[in-house]
Formats: C-alpha cells, sequence, structure tokens
C-alpha cells in the first residue's frame, strides 16, 4: 500500500527513508500503521491473533501512538538493525520513546548502537506474564521479549525526550528502567538531550 504525502512527508522530516522500510509502514485512512515485528522480522500478533500494528493518527492526537486494544505493549525493533546486535553485549543498548525514532537513529547512526524502540515511555510494562497471557488481574511486569535480551555487563542508555528534565512521568520511567536494568547487571546511563532555545522539546530523531 502506498503513503499518503503527509504520511510521507512526516517520516522524511523525521529522517527516516520509506524505501527503506516498506514493510513496516502503510497508510490506512488518516492513519500511519507501523509494523511491530520480534528481533528477526516476524510480526507479532495482537490479542485477535492479527500483526501487531501501532498506529499514529493525523492530525496528532493524544496519545501520539496507539496500540491495538487490550494486546499489551511491544518493544520496537527495527528491520535495519544488524544481525546480532540485540545478543552482542558490546554493542550498548539504547532505549527510546517511539518506533519512528529508531528507525531514524539507525538510518543516521546504522552501526555501534542497538535502538529498541518503547511505544511510550511507561510501554516497559504491561500485563502480560512470563509466558505472554494477558489478564487484567495481573500486575505490571517487563515485557517478556525484553527479559530475553542479554544485560549482564552491558551498558544499557535510557535516551527519551528534553522534556525528561521537568516531566515526572517520563523521568520516573527512566529510573525504573535503570532500576531494572541494574537487576539484570546491567550499567545503565541515562542521557540528557537539549531542548530547543525557545523551550520545545527534542526527541532523537529532532537532534540528529
Amino acid at each position: 500500500m502506498s503513503l499518503r504525502s503527509n504520511h510521507l512527508s512526516y517520516l522524511k522530516e523525521r529522517g527516516v527513508n520509506p524505501e527503506r522500510l516498506k514493510d513496516r509502514y502503510a497508510t490506512s485512512g488518516n492513519d500511519l500503521c507501523i509494523l511491530y515485528c520480534d528481533p528477526y522480522g516476524t510480526p507479532y500478533q495482537d490479542s485477535k491473533g492479527q500483526q501487531y500494528i501501532v498506529r499514529r493518527p493525523f492530525p496528532t492526537s493524544k496519545p501520539k501512538f496507539k496500540a491495538p486494544a487490550a494486546s499489551g505493549s511491544r518493544p520496537y525493533y527495527s528491520s535495519l538493525m544488524p544481525d546480532g546486535y540485540l545478543k552482542d553485549i558490546s554493542i550498548p543498548l539504547v532505549f527510546i520513546e517511539g518506533p519512528v525514532k529508531v528507525d531514524a537513529c539507525y538510518q543516521a547512526i546504522p552501526t555501534g548502537l542497538c535502538f529498541i524502540g518503547l511505544t511510550g515511555t511507561w510501554n516497559i510494562v504491561d500485563r502480560r506474564d512470563d509466558n505472554g497471557i494477558s489478564a487484567e488481574g495481573n500486575d505490571s511486569k517487563v515485557l517478556p521479549e525484553l527479559k530475553t535480551i542479554p544485560m549482564k555487563g552491558r551498558q544499557v542508555i535510557v535516551l527519551f525526550d528534553s522534556d525528561i528534565a521537568d516531566n515526572t512521568s517520563v523521568a520516573k520511567a527512566a529510573k525504573f528502567i535503570a532500576k531494572w536494568v541494574r537487576t539484570r547487571g546491567g550499567l545503565p546511563h541515562k542521557v540528557m538531550l537539549p531542548s530547543e532555545p525557545d523551550g520545545r522539546k527534542n526527541g532523537a530523531d529532532d537532534f540528529l
């Protein structure tokens, strides 16, 4: 399916070349649809057994990205991620808020870092158990897909938007991730992006 012109413009403004990611981006009505896949390119499934697709409505709304209903969260792995990067503990992991930013980062920095996307800062958790089964009464836990990533002795960078400096919820999410990384033997770091001179926030794609 071809992308609408405003979706193409949005991706190009973010530093993403849609031609290299035809398998991940599609248009449905006014929404830009983003397919989430495992590290090997197999699409995740939602609660209905369909492909796990996150939508970005146009014009934008709150929240900016909408995951499938009653399906929990998934990490976003770019098809641009080099083979073997996820398992190689010498390659630092970088957690980023938003799937498009992950693709933008891989296009600007194709080697040396392993970028992982969270649909939102707190989308590192959901109510699925370690077997991926979701239930309303479950406690929120770190996504089972992330628990398989080798962490011991590994640098793990939290690279959220620049509003982490004054957004309490975002700052708490970063601290939660750092604490979880430490329990896995990893070495967490927080990288602070500068805001624009007029106070507008920067994400990793804006900064690049």
